[in-house]
């Protein structure tokens, strides 16, 4: 992993010289006072660059080892793990910055944690005018004590009123758990949503006031909450064969899922579509008079 380390005089802040074009001219050369870490071991780096502008010299960090060849102490699987995360979450950082250019999206940790098995990789932060959003990108199943740690870390650090958004890849079958599809009517129009039976966790952090959405590195999946109706008929009234449809119903809880909703529904919306909404709330995703009706 020598394109990545954490940056402690930059809060944490996790340097990816794939894409930090202007790293080589912006960040100090050598070991800088132990500015740099080791994602998966901790250790000090030493940060070298090109001595001379035209020089074709690839930017890396090294372990301040004295063996000559760079070497990290941390188990392989260990290092794989970090790598996998970190790759997860920076793949959804180019998405989110080609969809928003005009917002800063970049990677953060607390710098005590580098060298220690996260159970969360670290989170996004993007920022975008006025407004800020922390970013999460879960690749194991969460348990109480991580959601509720999570959330605290981020209303500490970046304040109460800043969006945060959970992101769960589609294609996990842990952190998504289909429940086929439904039609539904959209300003007159007829089509087909996903629907999900969410997990636990998922409707606890909607209930804490978090944005829940998945990936499926196309578009983000909005959630609404999907509650059945059953009704019974009336004294003489026969609803048997074609009429017993009429028995069942639903409504929808939107625009976050209520906590008693029976399932979800979601809503496709392309990543640039996040552009619209300036607070990166998906409220508007769920227009008054544009909201999912039953058919």
């Amino acid at each position: 992993m020598s394109e990545l380390a954490i940056d402690t005089a930059a809060h944490g802040r996790i340097i990816d010289l794939r894409r930090d074009h202007d790293a080589a001219t912006r960040l100090p050369r050598g070991h800088a006072d132990g500015r740099y870490l080791c994602c998966a071991c901790a250790a000090h780096l030493i940060f070298t660059g090109p001595t001379t502008p035209g020089s074709r010299f690839t930017p890396r960090f090294r372990h301040r080892s004295g063996h000559g060849a760079d070497h990290c102490a941390a188990p392989a699987p260990h290092q794989a793990d970090i790598h996998a995360d970190l790759t997860a979450v920076l793949t959804l950082r180019d998405q989110l910055a080609r969809a928003l250019p005009d917002a800063t999206v970049h990677l953060t940790i607390d710098p005590v944690r580098a060298g220690h098995r996260w159970d969360l990789p670290p989170a996004l932060v993007l920022l975008r005018g006025n407004h800020r959003a922390v970013i999460d990108h879960p690749r194991r199943p969460l348990t109480p004590h991580t959601v509720t740690q999570r959330l605290r870390e981020a209303r500490d650090r970046h304040g109460a009123d800043t969006t945060h958004w959970w992101i769960f890849d589609q294609h996990d079958p842990t952190q998504y758990q289909s429940a086929g599809t439904l039609k539904v009517r959209i300003d007159g129009h007829s089509t087909r949503h996903q629907k999900i039976n969410p997990t636990p966790a998922q409707r606890a952090l909607t209930a804490a006031g978090a944005v829940v959405a998945w990936a499926d590195g196309h578009q983000l999946l909005i959630p609404y909450g999907g509650h059945r109706i059953d009704y019974q008929p009336r004294d003489g009234e026969d609803w048997t064969g074609e009429q017993a449809s009429w028995a069942h119903d639903w409504r929808i809880s939107h625009p976050r899922p209520a906590h008693d909703a029976t399932w979800w529904g979601l809503i496709p919306l392309t990543p640039n579509g996040l552009a619209a909404y300036p607070g990166l709330r998906p409220t508007a995703a769920l227009p008054r008079h544009d909201r999912p009706r039953p058919l």
